[in-house]
C-alpha cells in the first residue's frame, strides 16, 4: 500500500484524532466501511484522512479518498481491528469466499418474518435471520447482494423492505425482457461487424427494429424519458461499444452514425431529416390498390355530376410547371371578348375522386401536404392519383373547379366567378418556354403577363408587402453529385403563374364568404414598426432580410381578415388540392354549394381540423428546409475548398458572428468578419463545415 502519511505501521488508534484536519469524523481508524462506486457496492478500511475526506484502503486493493456521506459503517463487534496491510488483504481475500443464499430465498424468510415485525429490515437483522449471526464478512456480502438486487427488495434510508409478490412478478417480466433485448442487441452488433466485411448481408428480421432505433438515434431524435426506447439507448450503445474499435467515440448520435456507417447502412449522404421527423413515406398496399382503381371519365357526359359542371373540354388549356413536375394541378386558358378578355384558371377537382372519410382521405389528412426535398418527393396521395388520375395531363379529360374572371382592354379585372367544370389540357409548357414566348411577344402570354403585372401593382398600392428572397434548388444525382439551379420567382413566367394563383384564391375566398360557406381563411397582421429606418440599410439582401424579419406569422381563421403580404381582405389556399389537404377540404365546401347540399364541414369542424393539420405541416416545412440545407452543404463542401472564395452580403450584425447571405447558394451563415457593416459585401472562405452536425462557418479573406 502506498505511503500516504497515515500508514498503520507508523500510528496507533490514539493518534487518529490528531489527523482529522477539517474532517469532523464519525469513523475511527481501521473502521470497516462500505461505499458505492460506478454503480456497484465496495468495502474498505479507514486508514487516515485528508482535509474533508477519509483515506480508505478498498477491496480493489488501492487507496481511495471518500467523503463522509458516501460511507456506511460495518458492524465489527467481536472482530479485531485490521491494523496491518497483510491483515487487510487477507480480510478481502476471505470476503470473496463468503456466499449469500439466493435473494429469492432471503425474500421468503423476510416475508415470513414481516408478519410479526416491521417490513423494513436493517442489514444486521437480515444477516442474523439468514446466517444466524452477524459478522463483518456476512454483513458485507449480504448488503452487497441486496444493493445489486433490483427485484425482491426495495431500498430506503432505514434498510431494505421485501417487495410485494405482484411487484416482483412485474419486475421479473421486465428483467426477462431486458435479457432478451440484450441478446438482440448483441446479435445486432455481431451483424453490423459482419456486414462491414460483407456489404451484401441482409438485415436479419430479429435486428430490424434495433437498426431502425439506431437510425433514429443517429438522426438526433430527442427521446422523451417516458418513451420505452429511452432506456434501451444506452444499453444498445454500450453493447456496440464492446464490439467496435476504440474510435467508437463522440456524442450519442455520432456513435450511432459511426456504427451504421461502418456497416455500410449509412454514409455521409444519409439525409437524416427524413428519419428525424419520421414522415409517412410509404403507402399501404391497400391504399395503393385503392388509388389504382380510380379513373377519370374521358367524356363530359360520363361524369356523374355533369349537370352541375361546365364543359370546357373544347378549350386549348395549357399547364405551366417545372419540366420535372408530374402532379400538375392548375391550367390556364385565355379568350378574347368584346369587353376585353376572359381568363380561366382551372384547378383539378380532387374531391371528385377522394370521398370524405374514405381510407385515402384519412391518409391524406394525416399527411396534410406533399413534401418536396432535393433527393425525394413524399406525396400526399399515391402516385396513381397524384401523377396520373388527378394530374392535368395532356389530352386527358379531368374534372376541375374553374375560376373565371373578365378583364377589360386595359387589363383591369372586372369580375370573377367560380364554376365546377370538365376540361382537357392541350399543351404542357415549362417556365423557360413561357419566358421566351413572353419575350417574343406571343399574344396569349403577353396579355396574361400584363394582367398579372397590373393586378400585382394594384395589390402593392393597396398595401401589399413584397417578399424578396433569392433561392436556389439543389439537384441531386444518383451518385450524390449536387448541382444547383437558381429559382427566379420574379421571372415573367413564374410571376405570371404566381399572380394567377393569388387571383384564383382571392376569387374563391370571396365566393365562399359571399355564399356563407364555412371556410378557413389565411390572414396576416401588418408588420410592427421596429424603429429602424429601412432606407438607411442598403438595397439588396440586407434590406430584404430585415423586411422578412418584420413580417408577422400568418393566421388561419374562420372569418376573412386582411393579409398584409398579399394586400387583400379575403384569401384562401385552394389551388393545390393534390398537395395540400386543406385545399381539398375547401373544394368540397365549394362543390356542396352547387349541389345545394349542407357543407360537409361546419365552422366548428374546420376549427377542430386546423390543429390536426398543424403538426404534419410544420414537420413538412422542417423536412424540406433541413433537406435543402443538407444538400447545399454538400455542394459547398465540393465547390468551396480553402482556396476557393465566395462573396456574400452582411445581413445581421447583432450576433456573436455576423450573419452573411452567400451569393450563388443564397443561404445565411455565420462568418468571422473584421469590421461588420450591414449591407456590406465581403469575400469569404470556408473555415469549418460539419454536415452531420449541421454546422458551417466562413471567415473573411484578408488582403
Amino acid at each position: 500500500m502506498p505511503d500516504n502519511g497515515f500508514s498503520p505501521a507508523k500510528m496507533s488508534t490514539k493518534s487518529f484524532s490528531q489527523l482529522r484536519s477539517q474532517l469532523d469524523t464519525d469513523f475511527p481508524l481501521y473502521t470497516l466501511i462500505m461505499y458505492e462506486h460506478d454503480g456497484g457496492p465496495h468495502s474498505g478500511i479507514i486508514t487516515g484522512s485528508k482535509k474533508d475526506r477519509y483515506v480508505v484502503f478498498s477491496d480493489e486493493l488501492c487507496d481511495r479518498e471518500l467523503t463522509k456521506p458516501r460511507l456506511h459503517s460495518v458492524p465489527m463487534a467481536g472482530h479485531p481491528l485490521l491494523t496491518s496491510e497483510d491483515e487487510q488483504r487477507n480480510f478481502f481475500k476471505e470476503l470473496k469466499k463468503c456466499t449469500v443464499p439466493e435473494i429469492a430465498s432471503c425474500w421468503e424468510l423476510c416475508v415470513q418474518k414481516a408478519a410479526s415485525q416491521e417490513k423494513v429490515f436493517h442489514v444486521a437483522d437480515l444477516a442474523k435471520l439468514i446466517f444466524g449471526h452477524v459478522s463483518p464478512h456476512n454483513y458485507i456480502a449480504l448488503r452487497s447482494a441486496l444493493i445489486k438486487d433490483r427485484i425482491y427488495f426495495k431500498r430506503d434510508s432505514l434498510g431494505f423492505a421485501p417487495r410485494k409478490q405482484a411487484d416482483i412478478d412485474l419486475l421479473l417480466l421486465k428483467e426477462q425482457q431486458r435479457a432478451q433485448q440484450q441478446e438482440i442487441f448483441a446479435k445486432t452488433a455481431t451483424f453490423l461487424q459482419a456486414r462491414a466485411q460483407d456489404p451484401k448481408l441482409a438485415i436479419p428480421d430479429a435486428c430490424k427494429e434495433t437498426i431502425d432505433l439506431l437510425f433514429l438515434i443517429a438522426s438526433g431524435v430527442d427521446f422523451a424519458q417516458d418513451d420505452e426506447r429511452f432506456d434501451h439507448i444506452n444499453a444498445l450503445l454500450s453493447v456496440l461499444e464492446k464490439h467496435f474499435p476504440h474510435d467508437y467515440l463522440g456524442r450519442t448520435n455520432e456513435r450511432a452514425h459511426f456504427a451504421l456507417t461502418k456497416a455500410g447502412l449509412a454514409s455521409e449522404y444519409t439525409n437524416y431529416a427524413l428519419i428525424r421527423h419520421q414522415p409517412r413515406i410509404e403507402f399501404s398496399e391497400q391504399l395503393v390498390e385503392e388509388a389504382k382503381k380510380l379513373h377519370a371519365p374521358q367524356s363530359f357526359d360520363a361524369y356523374l355530376d355533369s349537370n352541375l359542371r361546365e364543359d370546357f373540354t373544347h378549350q386549348a388549356s395549357f399547364t405551366i410547371d417545372d419540366a420535372s413536375t408530374k402532379d400538375m394541378d392548375d391550367a390556364l386558358f385565355l379568350e378574347q371578348t368584346d369587353e376585353g378578355y376572359r381568363v380561366y384558371v382551372h384547378i383539378t377537382d380532387v374531391s371528385y375522386f377522394i370521398k370524405k372519410d374514405s381510407p385515402l382521405d384519412k391518409e391524406a389528412k394525416h399527411r396534410a401536404t406533399s413534401i418536396y426535398c432535393p433527393d425525394q418527393k413524399i406525396s400526399m396521395f399515391p402516385e396513381a392519383l397524384s401523377n396520373e388520375t388527378c394530374s392535368l395531363k395532356i389530352d386527358q379529360v379531368r374534372p376541375a373547379i374553374s375560376v373565371i374572371f373578365d378583364v377589360d382592354h386595359s387589363f383591369q379585372i372586372l369580375s370573377g366567378d367560380v364554376f365546377p367544370s370538365v376540361i382537357k389540357v392541350a399543351r404542357r409548357l415549362d417556365y423557360p418556354e413561357v419566358d421566351l414566348l413572353i419575350h417574343h411577344g406571343d399574344h396569349t402570354f403577353e396579355v396574361l403577363h400584363q394582367i398579372a403585372a397590373l393586378h400585382e401593382a394594384n395589390r402593392l398600392s393597396s398595401g401589399a408587402t413584397p417578399v424578396v428572397k433569392r433561392e436556389v434548388q439543389p439537384i441531386v444525382t444518383q451518385d450524390y453529385t449536387v448541382s444547383i439551379e437558381e429559382v427566379d420567382e420574379q421571372s415573367p413566367a413564374r410571376a405570371l403563374i404566381g399572380e394567377m394563383m393569388v387571383l384564383a384564391n382571392i376569387v374563391m375566398a370571396n365566393f365562399l364568404h359571399a355564399n356563407e360557406i364555412p371556410a378557413l381563411y389565411r390572414s396576416q397582421d401588418i408588420p410592427d414598426d421596429d424603429g429602424r429606418d429601412l432606407k438607411a440599410i442598403p438595397e439588396g439582401p440586407a434590406r430584404d432580410y430585415v423586411e422578412r424579419g418584420r413580417l408577422k406569422r400568418s393566421q388561419v381563421l374562420t372569418v376573412p381578415r386582411y393579409h398584409a403580404t398579399l394586400g387583400t381582405r379575403a384569401y384562401v389556399q385552394c389551388t393545390s388540392p393534390i398537395r395540400r389537404y386543406l385545399d381539398l377540404v375547401l373544394q368540397r365546401q365549394i362543390l356542396s354549394f352547387f349541389k345545394n347540399e349542407t357543407p360537409p364541414y361546419s365552422e366548428k369542424t374546420l376549427q377542430d381540423l386546423q390543429p390536426l393539420l398543424d403538426e404534419p405541416l410544420t414537420k413538412a416545412q422542417l423536412i424540406s428546409r433541413e433537406s435543402k440545407r443538407f444538400w447545399l452543404y454538400h455542394y459547398i463542401k465540393r465547390r468551396f475548398t480553402k482556396e476557393k472564395q465566395i462573396t456574400g452580403t452582411i445581413v445581421r450584425i447583432d450576433t456573436k458572428f455576423p450573419m452573411v447571405e452567400l451569393d450563388e447558394v443564397f443561404i445565411i451563415v455565420a462568418a468571422k468578419v473584421r469590421v461588420p457593416k450591414l449591407g456590406a459585401k465581403v469575400r469569404l472562405r470556408l473555415e469549418k463545415l460539419d454536415i452531420f452536425n449541421d454546422f458551417i462557418r466562413f471567415e473573411e479573406v484578408r488582403s
